[in-house]
């Protein structure tokens, strides 16, 4: 099973990320998507979820920040 959207980098979930991957996986949750919502916190999201083989990080903003002058340029993906 995969949960494909999680907060993993949430305040209260990532300082208890070890019991809730060790409880994901009693559950059989293989893999699991977190859902990064500000790119000026990706590369810690990143390092957070890094220890670990099965989580995969999205790159994005969350709805309620885009307005119209949000851009997000090619560079941006790879710093």
């Amino acid at each position: 099973m995969i949960d494909s959207h999680c907060h993993l980098y949430f305040d209260t979930i990532r300082k208890n990320i070890d019991n809730i991957i060790l409880n994901s996986k009693k559950h059989k949750i293989k893999t699991l998507l977190s859902i990064n919502t500000d790119p000026s916190e990706f590369n810690d999201h990143l390092n957070l979820i890094s220890k670990f083989n099965n989580i995969y990080i999205s790159y994005g903003l969350h709805p309620n920040s885009v307005n119209e002058n949000t851009n997000f340029t090619f560079e941006e993906y790879y710093k």
